[in-house]
């Protein structure tokens, strides 16, 4: 697990005078020092632009000048770090782990719209910067609005049966891609994304993931391939004569996994990160109940 940065800020005010080493380029990336996970210790180290030697503070925000997210990519891959230029990338936050939310301002105006946000890991050592291309191509894929599931389902909301098979009947969207000449360089920048998969969480605790190659499968009765049935029936008040214990409705839930990805100039493809999109139903749940009577 990659360590934690403490004291993150979108941007960090220099607690030094700027001087000299302001005008440097500064490159700053999270170090453990080395001791197991229960009593490791975090150091921000930095490097400036052209110097051999690196230097390690406890926090980030005692680096001495302003410092911004970057994106680029370390021993572990895709990653992101702190730096003293002009970026493009905005913070939006960060969790315990060190996991950042960016989105891209590519008119660099404060309060300027972000096109985009994803979610990388903090560089664990020496970073090196993301080609242009990425950041290009984060543009050209905010083009697209990924869309999020109809969730339709069979039987619809409000006619749950205990016992009875529910499906739920999905049409994702077609493969979206579009491309560019780079401004920068010069080559073309391919983007394309599209559903991988379909995900299903019951709200019971069981999910099924239909792969694209299923996804013709994801229809309502009769002919729907991932029917579940729903145990135990739901109530207005939790916890009746047979009723789910704690719950007035499962919450049901389809998501859309994405895979998205770029190249340059026809070369290999490239992930880019993209979260999934999800649309979420209260889906409450009866019983029919049978009883025997006499006859005669």
């Amino acid at each position: 697990m990659r360590s934690h940065v403490a004291a993150l800020t979108l941007f960090l005010v220099a607690v030094l005078p700027l001087g000299a080493a302001a005008a440097e380029a500064w490159t700053c990336w999270s170090e453990s020092d080395g001791r197991n996970d229960s009593g490791a210790m975090q150091t921000t180290r930095c490097r400036l632009a052209g110097q051999s030697e690196t230097y390690d503070y406890g926090r980030a925000s005692q680096v001495p000048v302003v410092l911004r997210p970057q994106v680029g990519s370390d021993a572990d891959g895709v990653c992101w770090y702190w730096t003293s230029r002009d970026s493009g990338w905005v913070m939006l936050g960060v969790d315990d782990d060190g996991k950042a939310t960016l989105g891209i301002d590519p008119d660099g105006a404060a309060g300027g719209p972000l096109i985009i946000d994803v979610i990388y890991p903090v560089c664990t050592s020496e970073p090196s910067e993301a080609p242009t291309a990425l950041l290009e191509a984060y543009e050209l894929l905010a083009r697209y609005d990924h869309p999020r599931p109809s969730a339709v389902v069979d039987p619809p909301v409000g006619a749950g049966v205990a016992g009875m098979d529910v499906f739920v009947a999905e049409t994702p969207p077609s493969p979206w891609s579009a491309s560019l000449v780079s401004p920068q360089s010069g080559l073309r920048i391919d983007v394309e994304t599209f559903v991988d998969a379909v995900e299903v969480d019951w709200g019971d605790g069981a999910s099924v993931t239909v792969p694209s190659s299923a996804l013709g499968m994801l229809t309502g009765w009769p002919d729907g391939g991932f029917g579940h049935a729903y145990v135990t029936k739901t109530c207005a008040i939790p916890g009746g004569p047979r009723c789910h214990p704690t719950l007035r409705a499962y919450e049901l839930t389809v998501s859309y996994l994405w895979i998205a990805r770029y190249r340059v100039d026809r070369g290999p493809w490239l992930a880019i990160p993209v979260p999934a999109t999800s649309t979420a139903l209260e889906y409450d749940v009866d019983e029919i109940l049978t009883i025997t009577t006499a006859v005669g």
